[in-house]
């Protein structure tokens, strides 16, 4: 025993016991965020495969038949469109190979939405069979047929590629 008053032993003993609160707060407070920062990435990486699944289900539905299987375009032989010997446009292949990489984010997501600039062209949009969320899944699935060569040069010129819902920047 020791010769302490019983005033000082609770004292150094209450003292002992804040100690060992505040490190077992510190490795709980540290082990949740570990817990939580390695499912967050995970939950982010799945999400955007469930987003490329989706897109691929809705282009094969929506796109498909104007930009073929896999955005090749309509014909291998005009990949950035063009004009046919009727007039009207031969849709352009969407993966690495045209020029649709060389548009932002928010021109694809425009283009998709409400159409074509040019008012004879046959895409006129799909604002009212596709939401927000349904083009950005589209554009988002013909971002990973990108090679990622492309998707850095695109990266580089429309800044970084992070997706913020109400932006669509993906």
């Amino acid at each position: 025993m020791s010769n302490l008053p019983d005033n000082d032993q609770e004292a150094k003993d209450v003292a002992k016991y804040k100690k060992l609160a505040q490190w077992g707060m510190f490795f709980a407070i540290a082990l949740a965020v570990g817990l939580v920062a390695l499912p967050m990435s995970k939950m982010r990486r799945n999400n955007r495969n469930r987003m490329v699944e989706n897109g691929q289900v809705l282009y094969v539905q929506h796109c498909q038949k104007c930009h073929g299987e896999k955005a090749v375009g309509e014909d291998a032989a005009h990949l950035a469109g063009g004009l046919k010997p009727d007039g009207t446009f031969i849709a352009p292949a969407l993966d690495s190979t045209a020029h649709a990489w060389h548009h932002s984010n928010r021109e694809l997501f425009e283009t998709v939405k409400n159409g074509s600039l040019d008012p004879t062209s046959s895409m006129k949009g799909f604002k009212d069979q596709l939401s927000d969320e349904d083009i950005a899944a589209v554009l988002i699935y013909l971002q990973s047929l990108w090679t990622n060569e492309v998707r850095e040069r695109h990266k580089i010129m429309f800044g970084d590629t992070t997706r913020q819902s109400s932006e669509f920047n993906f």
